[in-house]
C-alpha cells in the first residue's frame, strides 16, 4: 500500500521552487546594474534602483514597451502583472502591518515638488524643498482664501521633522476635518515616502463593471486596471520588485507553498525584463 506520510513531500517536489527561480532571475539584473548603473548612481542597491527609476535604461524601457505594445508578449506581461497584483492582495507579505501591494510602494522620485489647488473657498499649496545633498526635504504648507488671499494656515516642516509636527500643531487641529484632509492629500503628493497607488477600481455603469477613463487595462476579465501613466507605473513596478527581493533576501518571507504564488508571478515578470539586458 502507498505510504500517505510521503504525499506532502512529493507534492512539494512537483511544484517549481519559485523562490529560488526568482533569486536566479535577480542575479543577472544585479550584475547588470552594478556594471552599467553603479558607475553613474553609486554602489548601493538603493542608489541603483533610484537611478533606474528616474532615467532611461534598458530595464525600464522594456517595461514601458511591454505596457504599451498590443502584441502577445505585451498582453502576457500585463496579465502576469495582474496575477501578481491579485497574489499580493491574497497574501499579506511580509505581514499585515506592512503588506506589500501595488498601492503601498513608496513613490520616491514620482513625487512632485509642488502640489496645489482650490477646494471650495480656499487655495492649498504644499511645496517640497530638497536639501543640497538631496537626502532630506523641507516642506512649506499654506492655505489662504481664494478671494481675499487672507492666510488661513501655514506651517514649515524642517529636514529633521515629519508630518507629525503638523498633526500635533494646535492651529492645524482647530481647522475643519475637510481642511485637514486636503492638507494631508496635497502633502502626500510631494512626499517621496508616501505611496503612489497605481490601481484604479472599475466603474459601475448600468449594473456592469467597465474600464475607468485614463487607465491601462491589465486584465479585462478580472477588471484590473492601472494608471495610464506608463512611466510612473514602471517606477512603481521596479520598486515593488526590489522591495520583494529585499524581504526575501532578509528572511522576512515565510517560504510557504501558498506564499510562493507571489514569487511565481514575480519571477515571470522579471524573466521577461532581464532578456533585454543581454
Amino acid at each position: 500500500m502507498p505510504n500517505h506520510v510521503y504525499i506532502p513531500d512529493w507534492v512539494n517536489k512537483a511544484v517549481p521552487d519559485y523562490y529560488t527561480l526568482f533569486i536566479q532571475s535577480w542575479i543577472p539584473y544585479n550584475a547588470w546594474y552594478n556594471a552599467v548603473i553603479a558607475p553613474l548612481a553609486g554602489k548601493t542597491d538603493r542608489a541603483c534602483i533610484d537611478y533606474i527609476c528616474a532615467h532611461t535604461n534598458a530595464y525600464k524601457d522594456k517595461i514601458i514597451a511591454l505596457l504599451r505594445t498590443q502584441d502577445e508578449e505585451g498582453k502576457l506581461f500585463r496579465k502576469d502583472i495582474a496575477y501578481l497584483h491579485r497574489a499580493l492582495l491574497a497574501h499579506t507579505l511580509p505581514n499585515a502591518e506592512q503588506q506589500i501591494t501595488f498601492s503601498t510602494i513608496k513613490q520616491g522620485g514620482i513625487a512632485g515638488t509642488v502640489a496645489q489647488g482650490n477646494y471650495f473657498n480656499f487655495h492649498y499649496k504644499v511645496e517640497r524643498i530638497p536639501s543640497t545633498s538631496g537626502n532630506e526635504n523641507s516642506y512649506d504648507i499654506t492655505v489662504d482664501e481664494n478671494v481675499t488671499h487672507v492666510l488661513k494656515y501655514s506651517k514649515h516642516i524642517s529636514n529633521n521633522q515629519n508630518f507629525d509636527v503638523v498633526e500635533t500643531d494646535p492651529n492645524f487641529i482647530h481647522l475643519s476635518n475637510t481642511m485637514r484632509k486636503k492638507i494631508r492629500e496635497y502633502f502626500a503628493k510631494v512626499n517621496p515616502n508616501a505611496p503612489f497607488d497605481v490601481v484604479m477600481p472599475p466603474i459601475q455603469r448600468g449594473g456592469e463593471l467597465t474600464q475607468p477613463s485614463h487607465s491601462l487595462c491589465m486584465d479585462a476579465k478580472a477588471h484590473i486596471y492601472f494608471v495610464e501613466d506608463k512611466d510612473k507605473l514602471a517606477q512603481v513596478l521596479i520598486r515593488l520588485i526590489y522591495r520583494l527581493r529585499c524581504e526575501l533576501f532578509h528572511g522576512s518571507i515565510n517560504p510557504t507553498l501558498s506564499n510562493s504564488e507571489v514569487y511565481e508571478y514575480l519571477y515571470k515578470v522579471q524573466t521577461r525584463l532581464i532578456k533585454e539586458l543581454v
